[in-house]
């Protein structure tokens, strides 16, 4: 609307975020405009969500591999998670 844009960042279904760009002092966003915005918002969400993934399994793996004072329960049931790759 007038009053700017809002762009979902989602992953599937799944929304993880969004992107708002407040109102332009110059006029209205012309189309090609709101199509990169919103490919650019595609990308971002990508790549937030690939860096979430990592970060989890990079913690499963620590857990895994018997990290700092971890439970024996949790390093066998990490292991049983990632299967065989419980090696960093």
């Amino acid at each position: 609307g007038a009053e700017g844009h809002v762009f979902p960042m989602r992953v599937g279904q799944q929304l993880i975020g969004l992107v708002v760009c407040g109102p332009r002092l110059a006029g209205q966003r012309i189309a090609d405009e709101l199509k990169l915005l919103a490919s650019v918002t595609l990308k971002i969400a990508a790549l937030l969500y690939t860096l979430e993934t990592n970060t989890q399994r990079a913690f499963v793996l620590y857990v895994a591999n018997g990290g700092s004072k971890i439970p024996r329960y949790l390093c066998t049931r990490a292991k049983a998670l990632i299967g065989n790759r419980a090696t960093i």
